[in-house]
């Protein structure tokens, strides 16, 4: 399978100007909750979780629609004592599959110092986190030969809520998702592939490509 060459859109913003930032054909959705070369919006909302949850991807992207007008920063009166968010991805149907949906958590300690500390919420096939909290690699299906790879690992699409298991509702942070695909070639195996070169000597012969988003913030 080889992607196909397009113009990939710019940065722009939505009627109530939140960012949109395109950088994959990969559909995005970060909420709030009380959802390489991507679409992605961000909002708020705490009655429509069952149902995100409940319906398809499409469905998640589709209801963005009934959430612009709420911001994406919070403060003590949306405070909680767990703060929720919903994050949903739709793969781009000309690359691979996902391999998983991080969200990463952004704050300063009251000393001054500041963190970041990124968590696996929800990843494709039947993997366990260890005792460390880590999920092992997704796998890779790369022909290097061929510049190509195979979508047998991996899930077109992705959805789960998840609750900060460290919130302090006294402390200000901001929150990003990062969608990880599974192992695809990187753009010089396909040169190799297409010119009949030779790949350099020590260069990755796979790559994640990733989407983000921009934050949600949370301030007491």
């Amino acid at each position: 399978m080889m992607p196909q060459l397009r113009d990939w859109p710019t940065d722009r913003q939505d009627t109530q100007g939140n960012a949109l930032f395109l950088r994959l054909p990969l559909a995005v959705c970060f909420l709030q909750v009380a959802p390489p070369r991507t679409t992605y919006h961000r909002s708020s909302g705490s009655l429509v979780r069952q149902w995100l949850l409940s319906t398809s991807i499409l469905s998640v992207i589709a209801g963005y629609a009934l959430l612009l007008g709420v911001n994406a920063r919070f403060g003590s009166s949306q405070r909680t004592q767990s703060h929720q968010r919903l994050v949903a991805a739709l793969r781009d149907p000309y690359s691979g599959n996902l391999d998983r949906i991080q969200i990463v958590k952004v704050w300063i300690e009251a000393s001054g110092e500041q963190r970041e500390k990124g968590f696996d919420v929800v990843w494709s096939g039947d993997r366990v986190l260890d005792a460390n909290g880590k999920l092992t690699a997704v796998g890779n299906t790369v022909d290097v030969a061929n510049a190509t790879w195979t979508n047998s690992i991996g899930s077109p699409e992705l959805i789960a809520a998840w609750t900060d298991p460290e919130f302090d509702a006294s402390v200000s942070a901001a929150y990003y998702a990062r969608v990880l695909e599974i192992p695809t070639p990187p753009w010089y195996a396909y040169d190799a592939f297409r010119f009949g070169i030779e790949i350099p000597e020590g260069a990755p012969t796979s790559q994640q490509e990733r989407a983000y988003t921009s934050p949600i913030w949370y301030t007491p």
